[in-house]
This record gives C-alpha cells, structure tokens and sequence, in this order.
C-alpha cells in the first residue's frame, strides 16, 4: 500500500508541476501579446500601417522613428481638398507661424491643435491675430505676414469646413470641435500620407 500511494502522490505532483508551467506560460504569452499589441487593431492605409490604440482611440503612425497620432483615419477625411502647394511649403519653411483669433469664443479644441501641430511641424511657433489679455504675450501674425519660407497657418474658427492656401498662408476653416479633423488632414498632407492632386 505504501508504495502505491508514492505512485499515486508522484502522478498527482507530476501534474501539479505540469499545470503550474502551463499557467506560466499562458501568462507570458498574455503578456508578450499585450507588449506586441493586437494585430486585429492594425489597419492599413497605401503603403502606411497605423495602429488603433483602444484607450484614446486614435490611430497611430509610426514615421522614421516618430509616433504621429490622429484622430481620423486617411480614408474618412482623403476626399477633402488640399493644394497640392501645401505640402510642399510646409516641408521646405525654415519656422511656421501657428496663429488663431483670441477672441474666436471657446478656443479648448484650437489651443489642442495648435499645440498639436506644432509638436509634429519641426520650428513651429505660436501666434495670434490680435492681442487681448490672456495672450498679451504672444506675437501678432495673420495671413499678410506670411513668407515663403516662414508660412502661417491660420486656425480660424468659422461655420465653413475647408483648408485654402492664399500666399504662403494655410487657413484651416473649422468650428471649434471639427478643426481637429482638419489638423489631421493638414498633417497628412505635411507627412505625404495623402498625397494632393494625384
């Protein structure tokens, strides 16, 4: 009898030892997969892959070592017009003027993307049309100043939906909560996600 029961606890030690490796390694792969993330949530555009992070929901782009995030993908804003001029002014400006009207109201979503396009425009620098209190600090700038190689883009709060380029000056048209479509469009352009007037 004795014997029997040291076969019986080595069987039962054996898959103890053998449940507990297997729950190990579940654990690692879950924890490589979260590391890796989900090639479900990569989506692909032309030749770019972004990645759809589930917390912000936004897509990411990984460009030359940079992470560039979005918040619409390519294909649900492609369709809206853009010079094919701009691109090519914002790559080759030496600064870029970021400028919006202080006195635009609720300006949460342009003071975003104003900061927004300055982190991904290299020598971009901020500005508004006109001093008022709270940015009595801040350069003036509008379109009449705008330069070959020292553009201005202009985040004007108004009911149209658009982005013109008149004489080095980028306008995006917007209401406060859509210019943030309009900076990604803009972005794209800049990066030649999207490429104009193909």
């Amino acid at each position: 009898m004795e014997r029997k029961k040291t076969k019986d606890e080595r069987r039962q030690k054996k898959v103890q030892i053998f449940m507990a490796v297997f729950v190990v390694l579940l654990m690692v792969m879950s924890s490589f997969q979260l590391f890796v993330g989900n090639q479900d949530d990569q989506v692909g555009y032309s030749n770019y892959n972004f990645q759809l992070d589930s917390t912000s929901r936004m897509y990411l782009l990984e460009l030359d070592g940079k992470i560039y995030s979005f918040y619409s993908f390519p294909d649900q804003i492609d369709h809206l017009n853009v010079s094919p001029d701009v691109a090519t002014v914002l790559q080759k400006s030496q600064a870029v003027v970021v400028t919006m009207n202080p006195e635009a109201g609720n300006l949460q979503n342009v003071e975003q993307t104003r900061y927004e396009i300055s982190k991904y425009i290299p020598g971009s620098t901020f500005a508004v049309t006109k001093n008022v209190s709270d940015y009595e600090d801040f350069p003036i700038y509008t379109c009449n100043d705008a330069r070959e190689f020292v553009p201005v883009i202009f985040l004007n709060v108004s009911d149209n939906f658009s982005i013109d380029f008149k004489g080095y000056c980028v306008i995006l048209n917007a209401n406060n909560s859509d210019i943030m479509i309009l900076r990604d469009r803009l972005l794209y352009s800049y990066l030649g996600v999207i490429k104009d007037g193909e």
